[in-house]
């Protein structure tokens, strides 16, 4: 299983990733911010999220949505990806805390190592197009389900790469970071609007120790 980042805000998206779809043609390396990630650099479940000893301070916990694939697949059409996707969840990902996103939207790739992702539970994606990211003690964030461009990212994605079942994709990051200090407890969900989170529970609980 391995992890597959694109480092945009989520409501960020090039139209150079729209021509290549359109030209059935790979990005090139230098238009997606992609990075891969292994297995071990998600936190086990239940599992705080330790600052790593080279660098105590100048991390953030960013909270991400992450699409879970559910077959194998490469050189997937647009108009076929959506089947490609069978869950959502949230991650929270610690990084080094640094201005919100440049210039230019190729510029930003994540230094991933391991115990860097915190995966949420995951649930069938939300009914109808609008959701909330609800974060305890924060505002609730709108988005719709389609400023993720999830397809497409996969799509764009699997030109590259063969996506296998499991896999875990982020394809975007939300406006919601957090100085990573310490004793930081971050509780949040992926809601439709006016829901609760199932049982009372979040979906995500991010801890840093």
């Amino acid at each position: 299983m391995k992890i597959l980042i694109v480092d945009r805000p989520l409501e960020r998206w090039d139209g150079a990733w729209d021509d290549a779809l359109a030209a059935d043609a790979a990005p090139r390396p230098d238009q997606l911010p992609l990075t891969l990630g292994a297995d071990s650099a998600l936190v086990r479940p239940g599992f705080p999220c330790f600052l790593p000893d080279f660098a105590r301070e100048g991390w953030e916990m960013r909270l991400a949505p992450v699409i879970r694939v559910s077959r194998l697949g490469k050189w997937i059409e647009p108009r076929f990806a959506h089947r490609y996707i069978d869950a959502l969840s949230l991650a929270a990902i610690l990084r080094p805390r640094g201005p919100e996103a440049s210039t230019s939207p190729h510029s930003s790739f994540l230094p991933i190592f391991d115990g860097a992702i915190t995966p949420g539970l995951f649930t069938p994606l939300p009914e109808g197009p609008e959701a909330l990211l609800a974060v305890k003690g924060a505002e609730p964030i709108p988005f719709t389900l389609s400023d993720l461009r999830a397809a497409e990212t996969l799509a764009l994605i699997s030109r590259s790469v063969t996506l296998k079942s499991g896999d875990l994709i982020i394809p975007a990051m939300f406006p919601a970071a957090f100085p990573a200090a310490i004793g930081l407890d971050i509780a949040a969900s992926v809601l439709s609007p006016g829901a609760c989170p199932p049982d009372g529970k979040p979906q995500l609980r991010a801890r840093v120790k």
